[in-house]
């Protein structure tokens, strides 16, 4: 029997399981019909499930290093249309895998997410090339919870890769293969999603169920704020520690008289390097 504290799920809601009965895994699944009834309506209240509480205590599945290592070897990327960024990221922004893209203000963590996949402009278009281009020919969701989407830069993104896709697809022949890709298509396939509070940031995770399937790409962008000790004060991500140490890779932006620079600072197998790029 395990107790619900230990479960790493909001507080809010263990405490609504806990004064409606439930103080432990087994309660959820209790075989009286209303009893399960009652707590699958407490679960969905806030957004959860019985089955995202089974996935809990689920065993991971086993397999072999050296099918990890042919994997991530198949695992195609989202070119950043930056050669300085695709080098220091190992050729693009890696799928089944999450980023944390931080820096300052005006640092380009919009602009470098709008083309990725699931956080800020450039990358919601680069991730739509079509595949016979080499592109994964996909769709972007962004969720926005400090009001950095503009629909006008984004169009403007849009049409520099249209254009350049023209110039690639003419050069190979394969105009009549993009018949069908444009600017217009492109911000179609960029789903919107705003978030003003916890409680909608939480649905919003929950959406991301309608498109998610297998072989995504997560990046969270995140601004820099002062941290103070007793002896010094330096420039960190926001948000907390927690939140750094559960991302596998980080990407710093910095951002000097009109130069963009980026530094993966944090990464299990890409080294520290520093790339200078323009957006």
């Amino acid at each position: 029997m395990r107790p619900l504290y230990t479960f790493p799920l909001p507080q809010v809601l263990i405490d609504a399981l806990t004064n409606s009965g439930f103080t432990i895994f087994e309660d959820l699944f209790d075989e009286n019909e209303k009893i399960h009834e009652h707590a699958e309506e407490i679960l969905k209240q806030y957004s959860y499930s019985v089955s995202d509480i089974k996935a809990l205590v689920a065993l991971p599945s086993i397999t072999t290093a050296a099918l990890l290592l042919r994997s991530e070897e198949l695992n195609e990327s989202i070119p950043t249309f930056s050669e300085a960024l695709d080098g220091i990221l190992g050729g693009g922004v890696r799928l089944d895998s999450l980023l944390h893209v931080c820096g300052p203000p005006g640092s380009g963590k919009t602009l470098l997410s709008y083309e990725l996949i699931f956080g800020s402009l450039q990358l919601c278009i680069a991730v739509q090339v079509p595949e016979c281009l080499g592109g994964l020919e996909a769709q972007a969701v962004f969720i926005d919870t400090d009001f950095g989407f503009t629909v006008s830069r984004l169009r403007e993104i849009a049409e520099g890769a249209y254009n350049y896709c023209i110039k690639v697809a003419e050069h190979h022949n394969l105009i009549d293969s993009i018949s069908k890709f444009s600017a217009d298509t492109m911000l179609e396939k960029v789903h919107y999603l705003p978030a003003r509070n916890h409680y909608q940031l939480l649905a919003a995770v929950q959406i991301l169920k309608q498109f998610v399937a297998e072989n995504s790409k997560v990046i969270v962008t995140n601004h820099l704020t002062t941290k103070i000790s007793k002896f010094s004060k330096y420039l960190a991500p926001s948000l907390g520690e927690s939140l750094s140490h559960r991302i596998p890779q980080t990407l710093l932006l910095g951002r000097y008289n009109n130069v963009f620079s980026a530094v993966v600072t944090k990464s299990p197998n890409l080294p520290e390097t520093v790339a200078h790029f323009s957006m």
